[in-house]
């Protein structure tokens, strides 16, 4: 069932659209605004596919309105229904699904209906049999929430370096160099194949069998049977990659998974690179965040955003700079001042005066 809204300042033709998306028997409409600033605030909430959404409204254009969405809530979907064909190539512009003419007819509205594709995730949900989480603290489950007990924490270490493979074949060789590397082969291999045999064990203690394979080409993990924040926070920087536009969600997903930082309770040397890699994204998206919300207007959740990076980097050049040059965008010099001088403060304690001056070269001179 596709979940919607309308956004219409007239009410008739609210209860028109209303009625005949109902008629459909694919559309579930979860509300209906006659005010544009109102919608706005409810989607922030609301679980919804599709925003169904007239042009000539008061107060806010219905295509400066589909920007907003479209900017902080990528995944819905907008069709604009409109007495004007002139708003077509604007509409468009907006990567709009599709664009109503008044009055609409059946067979019009079910050619919209078809142009959205829903994915169900909830069908999804149970498709794994072990959750893995990477960020923070290791730790491995089972559907019913049952944390995998390791006999060893080089068993943990051995199914964490698994992970971070992503579902690659790793050869014996491999894994000794990484793991057992201060071993000859002999000891290694011993080492090895009871780490083995006691990750195995640790995973039917819960239910969970043959997650880890081994062929001639290595140990491998079953893929389809993890849930994994690793690979799901890849698979986000991969898409925003190949993105030209990217939303407030977008930014806000990989930032939920990256805080904690990636194996930071368990410190393994082969994790050191990825860890770093993953806590200057984790800055990255936190500015970049702060941009976005300084574009739409919302000056503190841009300051929000830049705090948690000082959080994490308390001494951390670049992020200091973004809050101090932030400050002064919303002409708050005050408290550009006072960040600045505080950051001043903790860096000649930390490193004293020589590298605190060669530090702020750049603040001084911008």
């Amino acid at each position: 069932m596709i979940r919607a809204i309308i956004v219409d300042d007239e009410v008739p033709a609210i209860g028109r659209m209303a009625n005949m998306l109902g008629g459909t028997g694919k559309v579930e409409v979860k509300g209906t605004f006659t005010k544009a600033r109102e919608a706005l605030e409810a989607v922030k909430t609301m679980d919804i596919d599709v925003i169904f959404l007239d042009i000539e409204m008061p107060e806010i254009n219905g295509i400066t309105f589909a920007n907003h969405i479209l900017q902080s809530h990528s995944n819905i979907k907008v069709i604009f229904v409109t007495a004007y064909m002139e708003y077509a190539v604007d509409a468009f512009d907006v990567n709009a699904v599709d664009y109503l003419l008044k009055p609409v007819t059946k067979d019009r509205l079910n050619k919209a209906l078809a142009k959205i594709k829903i994915t169900n995730i909830k069908e999804e949900v149970h498709k794994w049999e072990i959750q893995v989480r990477c960020f923070g603290k290791f730790t491995v489950t089972n559907k019913e929430g049952v944390q995998v007990k390791w006999r060893t924490k080089k068993a943990e270490e051995f199914f964490a370096y698994l992970i971070d493979n992503r579902g690659k074949a790793i050869s014996r060789d491999r894994i000794m160099d990484v793991l057992w590397y201060s071993f000859e082969m002999e000891k290694a291999m011993t080492h090895l194949n009871t780490t083995t045999y006691n990750m195995k064990k640790a995973f039917q203690n819960i239910g969970v069998n043959d997650i880890v394979k081994y062929s001639a080409g290595g140990y491998q993990l079953d893929e389809s049977r993890i849930d994994c924040d690793l690979w799901k926070l890849q698979d986000l920087v991969d898409k925003m990659d190949k993105s030209s536009v990217n939303s407030i969600s977008d930014y806000e997903k990989i930032i939920d998974i990256c805080t904690g930082g990636y194996l930071k309770e368990n410190y393994y040397e082969w994790a050191e690179e990825k860890s770093n890699f993953f806590q200057e994204l984790y800055l990255d998206m936190l500015i970049q965040l702060s941009k976005k919300y300084e574009e739409d207007k919302q000056g503190n959740k841009a300051l929000e955003s830049l705090r948690k990076g000082i959080i994490m980097e308390p001494l951390n050049q670049r992020i200091n700079k973004e809050v101090v040059e932030l400050y002064l965008r919303m002409k708050d010099e005050v408290s550009a001042t006072k960040h600045y001088d505080t950051y001043r403060k903790k860096l000649k304690k930390e490193y004293g005066m020589d590298f605190e001056k060669e530090v702020f070269y750049e603040f001084e001179n911008n």
